[in-house]
């Protein structure tokens, strides 16, 4: 994750694709909670979109919905 630069970069908000994405781990849910914090601190918000269903169901178990905006995938996406 680049957050620190794309929160720099971004007006009121990050949103990051996650279509292309088929796995990641606690490293990844840890860079995650870090933009998150990140985006905090600029006032900003992080957006995660297109989530797939078995990625949403590990962001749910660790409460990432609870402080970033998530969006599941649709069949159409």
């Amino acid at each position: 994750w680049t957050a620190a630069l794309a929160v720099g970069v971004a007006a009121r908000e990050v949103t990051v694709d996650m279509y292309g994405v088929d796995y990641f781990d606690s490293s990844g849910v840890h860079g995650i909670f870090d933009s998150a914090d990140i985006a905090h601190g600029a006032e900003k918000q992080l957006r995660l979109v297109r989530v797939r269903p078995h990625l949403m169901r590990l962001l749910d178990m660790t409460g990432v919905p609870e402080i970033v905006l998530c969006e599941e995938a649709t069949d159409e996406a």
